[in-house]
Parts: structure tokens; sequence; C-alpha cells
């Protein structure tokens, strides 16, 4: 038992107090034994006074960072806006010098930007709050869409970038977002340490077990250091003195991915070189995405079940709305493509049969137009935000309006 005790000067102590039983000579006897923990509460005391300072320490360090970032993210954002556009040649056309030079801002703005995401990132992950918003999305898509916007850069540095998809058409559960950056990240470091000049490779592959998809980075830099390796990806860590950083980059990366249930690994030199590094990001595989189209017009529906399937998806299709409702019932259906004007059902009318069903108002819709749209069906797809596909349409606007369902994109949150 803890207790207080007091002194025969009416001073009192913290004591431990131990308190038994025994017989001696048939006589019951009570024991008890104090003992004064003075010391120990002190300490006990100044550890938790030491605890408590260093959380409010961190809570306002936690505050200052968020501020201070927030910050620096608006002005941020209007020059990169605004460089991107003086590149696009708004203002008119750039001398080769001044070019040079906005080439030169766009990348360092870029890279500031992307220190200040690493520390809210980091923020975010050491109070466990930082969220994925995972969606189905193709492997290659997304690879060759993270460093197609990196090979300016690349190029600017004097290196090669090449990526090969191998054309297969793999799909991942992931933070779109957040897993573009990561392989951002991944071909910067590449680029960064590869000392000007040099080439860098992009791999997307499958597994030995063909359970998931790989994508490699791979440079003929200069490699990192054996006793760096195992080190790398630690907070804070950066290897030499030369390259800037923040030693934030690979181990965010590598907590992002693990979130994903993901692997990240690093091999310098690659297997099978003599110089270089290479960057593994290994996610798990998923099933490919089944769109469902309903429309009246056989050929139309030939049509887009070809160029859907192209791109890796599945199908399903029906003749009418009714029919269609049906399929969504029986199958497991993750887009709907339909046609506005259809027997049995009009579009409309199969939209309104999905909104009043608790297991189908979630699906995402894409609607068909082939020209006007009545007032009534046009504040239907209003009310429910639903996206439209014009006939004829493009190949790279429809595979664009799929990819956009499926990363969970604002028109489909209805």
């Amino acid at each position: 038992l803890d207790g207080t005790c007091a002194r025969v000067d009416d001073t009192s102590f913290p004591a431990e107090v131990a308190v038994s039983s025994l017989t001696l000579d048939g006589d019951s006897w009570m024991q008890f034994f104090v003992r004064d923990i003075s010391a120990r509460k002190n300490a006990q005391n100044a550890l938790e006074g030491a605890y408590a300072r260093l959380e409010s320490h961190d809570r306002a360090r936690s505050q200052f960072i968020s501020n201070v970032s927030h910050e620096l993210r608006t002005p941020l954002t209007s020059m990169i806006y605004a460089i991107a556009n003086i590149l696009k040649g708004i203002a008119g056309p750039l001398p080769d010098k001044l070019e040079r030079y906005m080439l030169r801002l766009n990348s360092d703005t870029q890279r500031l930007l992307g220190t200040v995401n690493d520390i809210l990132d980091l923020r975010r992950l050491e109070d466990n709050r930082l969220v994925l918003y995972p969606a189905t999305t193709s492997f290659s898509a997304l690879v060759e869409s993270s460093t197609e916007s990196l090979r300016l850069h690349a190029e600017s540095k004097g290196m090669t970038l090449s990526v090969d998809t191998g054309g297969d058409l793999h799909f991942v559960e992931c933070d779109m977002q957040k897993v573009e950056r990561v392989i951002q990240n991944l071909l910067n470091n590449a680029i960064n340490y590869s000392g000007g000049r040099g080439s860098i490779e992009v791999v997307v592959s499958l597994s030995d077990d063909g359970k998931h998809a790989i994508c490699d980075v791979i440079d003929d830099g200069i490699g990192i250091s054996p006793e760096d390796l195992d080190r790398v990806m630690d907070r804070y860590f950066r290897v030499g003195e030369q390259i800037a950083g923040t030693g934030l980059g690979l181990a965010i990366s590598k907590e992002i991915v693990e979130l994903h249930d993901g692997t990240l690994e690093l091999s310098s030199p690659p297997p099978g070189r003599e110089k270089g590094t290479r960057a593994r990001l290994m996610l798990a595989l998923v099933p490919a995405p089944t769109v469902l189209l309903i429309d009246d017009d056989a050929e139309i529906l030939n049509v887009l079940r070809l160029q859907i399937e192209a791109r890796g998806y599945k199908t399903l299709s029906a003749e009418d709305g009714l029919m269609g409702l049906q399929l969504m019932r029986d199958h497991t259906v993750d887009l709907v493509i339909l046609d506005l004007v259809m027997p049995e059902l009009e579009g409309t009318e199969v939209i309104m049969n999905m909104k009043g069903d608790d297991v189908l108002r979630s699906l995402p819709i894409v609607v068909l137009t082939g020209g006007h749209v009545d007032k009534s069906k046009f504040e239907v797809m209003k009310g429910f935000s639903i996206p439209t596909l014009a006939k004829p349409w493009s190949e790279d606007d429809l595979i664009g309006i799929v990819s956009d369902a499926f990363a969970g994109k604002a028109a489909f949150r209805a």
C-alpha cells in the first residue's frame, strides 16, 4: 500500500506500507513494514514534470512546423502555376537563356514543394494521421504518368530516361497521389545521385510468384556504400554532403509503401551490374475492375468493349436497362457506362433504380450522350454529379474518364 505517514515532529513523508499477519505462541499479531519512498516520489514527480514539458514543447513544435509549412505552400503554389504558364508561352515566346532560367526555377520550386510535403507527411506519420485514399488503378499507367513529369528534369541534367512497362496490364489498389510521390522521389534520387550524364531505367514487371507488381528505378550513378545502405531509409540520414536534402524522402516513401502492405528495397549496385543503384517498389496485385456497358446499339457496345478491354479492364454488356440492372445484381461491377435512350428502361430510370438501391447507389456512372439532353434528364445527371461522354468519343477521353472513376475523382463522389 502507498500512503502518507507522520513523524513525531509532525512532518509527513510518502511511504510504502506492507502488512502481514503471523501467530506467535498461539497469539495472532499484525506486522507492519514502513518504507520511506520520498526519493522515489521526488524522482517520479520530476520525471512526470519533464515529460509534461516535453509534450508541451512537442505540441508547440508540431504546430509551428504545420503553420510554417502551410504558409509556404500558398506562395509556392502560385509560383509553380505562374512558372508553368510562362513556360507554356502564355506571356509570349521565351529567349533560350530565359527559358533555361525558368526551367531551373521550376525545378527548384518543385523540389521545395516536395520538401514541404515531406515535412507535413512526417508530422502526420508521427501522429498516425496519414490517411490513405485507395483506388484501383493500372500500375503501368501510374508508373508512366509519374515518370513523365520528371523527364524534362532528367534531360536538363544531361540524362536519358527510359520507361518499359512491358505492355502488361496489371492493377493495384493504392493511394495514387502518394504512390506517385514515392515513384517521383525514387526518380529524383536517381537523377541527383548520378552526377550528371548517364541513364535511368524504369521497368515494370511481375514478381516471381505472380502476386505483386514491381517498379524498378535503376541508375548507373555513384551508388550507395555498403555501410550506408542499411541506414539510407532512416529518417534524416543523408548519404554524403554534396547533395542537398532533408534526409526524409526515402524514409517517408518507405513508410507510405508499408502502409500499403508493400515493400521498398534498395540494391547498390543493382544485381548483375558493376555500379549504380536499384530502387524496387512492390505492391500486391488486385483483380482487374469490371465495367458494365449498357447500350441498345450492338456496334457501340463492341467498340466500347474493345477499347476498354485493351487497357486491361474486364467488361460485361447489356442491350437494355433491365438487363443491365440484373447484371449489376448478379455480378461484381465496379463502373457503369450507359446510354440515356434505350428500350425497356431508359438511362435515367436505370440511374434512379441504382440510387434507390443500398447496394448499387455507390457505383460510379458515366452517361453516353448522342446530342441534346432534355432538361429533366440533365437535372438527374446534375443532381447525382454524373459525368458524360459525348458520341463519337475519342479513345483517350474514354479511358481518361474510366481512370478518373477508379481514382475516385470529385465528379464521381455524388
